[in-house]
């Protein structure tokens, strides 16, 4: 009987210290999502500011593309060449000769 009361009190005293780990553990959960919370419920702010911006900066990039396109015109390029270096402009016809693999340029206006 001796050895049943002994593992009795040795199972007992086993069930009161893992209460005692598992109330520990289950209150530092709490703490640690308290914690997990309060750091990334700030930050919604901030990611939002960030989605933002860079919606702002997509938009920039496509309005900053177009401008280049527009500027790549052919129309474009004459205008800012007869106005910078006063060049003008004139007609090219080009003639291909299809039996031969060589074409011919001529120029009319010059």
């Amino acid at each position: 009987m001796d050895t049943f009361s002994t593992q009795t009190k040795i199972i007992s005293s086993l069930n009161k210290h893992f209460l005692r780990i598992a109330g520990v553990l289950i209150v530092l959960f709490v703490v640690a999502q308290f914690f997990i919370l309060a750091t990334l419920g700030t930050k919604g702010a901030e990611i939002a500011r960030i989605r933002q911006e860079k919606a702002d900066l997509r938009e920039q990039n496509e309005y900053l593309r177009s401008e280049i396109d527009k500027a790549k015109t052919l129309s474009h390029i004459q205008l800012g060449l007869s106005e910078n270096f006063d060049l003008e402009g004139s007609n090219v016809n080009v003639i291909y000769d299809y039996n031969d693999s060589t074409s011919v340029s001529s120029t009319a206006g010059l």
